[in-house]
């Protein structure tokens, strides 16, 4: 798996459970599909289930990362994500596109080697103290977590054998990271072939 970082570094609020601002529209009937769930499987077992981790904690809601924060024009976007993930195709980029204009709620039907736990949104804390107050409880209650885990809907290429996916995990106070990862499948078994950091705090 090859890691590239772009030169940005921004606050992650946007990513945490815990902050309100999801930019997409929330649909309760737009369910993931399998296909998707053994996306988001294969990314959080590679990514995230450590040898010291034992509970991991996703957020329920699905998520989506505005390029426009990074890229003002969308050809941008598009020409970075062609040349920084290959090979992804374009026609991948925009089933990413399609997939998240509505939100959705993930179920239980994740594949992992640890125990998980899907996180419902709460509302937006008032003062820095509570919000810190709010990530001690979170931690008091999951000690060995890596914090919280948000996923966007997947983007699928033609044949069903490339996938996009945005993912971001927030651990507390200025700490998280945001990426697209790319993913090819072969033989029934994604495998993650790069990922573009977006943010970090």
């Amino acid at each position: 798996m090859k890691t590239i970082t772009t030169p940005i570094i921004l606050i992650l609020c946007s990513l945490a459970t815990f902050c309100s601002g999801y930019s997409s529209v929330f649909a309760k009937g737009n369910e993931a599909s399998t296909e998707e769930y053994a996306v988001y499987s294969a990314v959080i077992q590679a990514m995230f289930v450590k040898e010291n981790v034992k509970t991991i904690v996703i957020a329920k809601q699905t998520t989506f990362y505005d390029y426009k924060s990074i890229w003002q024009k969308p050809e941008d976007y598009i020409r970075v994500m062609l040349e920084q993930l290959r090979p992804i195709s374009l026609d991948t980029i925009k089933d990413f596109e399609r997939a998240n204009k509505e939100q959705s709620e993930l179920s239980g039907r994740l594949n992992l080697t640890v125990k998980y736990v899907l996180l419902d949104r709460e509302l937006p804390t008032n003062t820095p103290e509570a919000y810190a107050e709010r990530w001690r409880s979170f931690y008091d209650k999951y000690p060995n977590s890596p914090g919280i885990i948000s996923l966007s809907r997947v983007g699928f290429n033609a044949n069903r054998d490339q996938a996009i996916i945005y993912v971001a995990n927030t651990c507390g106070g200025l700490c998280g990271k945001g990426y697209y990862v790319l993913l090819t499948e072969s033989s029934g078994n994604w495998k993650i072939e790069r990922d573009l950091m977006l943010s970090v705090s």
